[in-house]
């Protein structure tokens, strides 16, 4: 089956940067592999889905203060899904203002 090792965030966690989430695929050729991205609510602490489908994401002012996760599903030329990995941004700071 599918696999990924080494889930990491790439880029730093400032408003306005693109970051971009990458892992290392074992398996066979890669097929359409899923990507997504959640922030973990302030004050709740539950995850909202904010992108799916990319491996890229663009930090917004939404994101700051909070953490974004990345999350990895392998999936194989064939359509075979394997286990999801993901990882975790630090706390997102606020882009500086030019004027």
């Amino acid at each position: 089956p599918p696999s990924v090792s080494n889930v990491r965030i790439v880029g730093d966690a400032v408003e306005g940067i693109t970051i971009k989430g990458v892992g290392d695929y074992f398996g066979g050729r890669e097929g359409p592999s899923k990507f997504e991205w959640l922030r973990k609510n302030r004050d709740t602490g539950d995850f909202l889905l904010v992108s799916a489908g990319t491996s890229d994401y663009t930090l917004t002012k939404d994101d700051v203060g909070c953490c974004l996760t990345f999350v990895y599903i392998p999936i194989n030329f064939e359509g075979q899904e394997g286990k999801s990995l993901s990882a975790m941004s630090p706390v997102v700071k606020q882009g500086s203002v030019c004027f």
